[in-house]
């Protein structure tokens, strides 16, 4: 699921500087990663593909939790109510 991870990326970064009839023209040209991503599986149905899905929102939050620095405190929130998911 990397490989739709980096489609995506690449996928949002070229259209976020288009026009949205470039969009559209970029859409038809080089499809859904999603659907490219079910052809190279083999997959018949795209709800095939999308059980692989929660992968990458695992691993999204597991980056974005990397990301936050030791001792970061959210502006407004006490310590003793932020609630850590168990680790083990």
């Amino acid at each position: 699921m990397i490989t739709l991870e980096q489609l995506w990326r690449g996928h949002i970064q070229e259209l976020a500087a288009m026009t949205p009839r470039q969009r559209e023209t970029y859409q038809m040209v080089f499809g859904d990663p999603l659907n490219w991503v079910r052809m190279r599986l083999g997959h018949r149905s795209i709800e095939t593909t999308q059980i692989y899905l929660h992968t990458l929102q695992e691993l999204e939050m597991e980056t974005r939790m990397a990301l936050v620095p030791d001792g970061w405190e959210p502006a407004g929130v006490h310590p003793d109510d932020l609630v850590v998911a168990d680790a083990a």
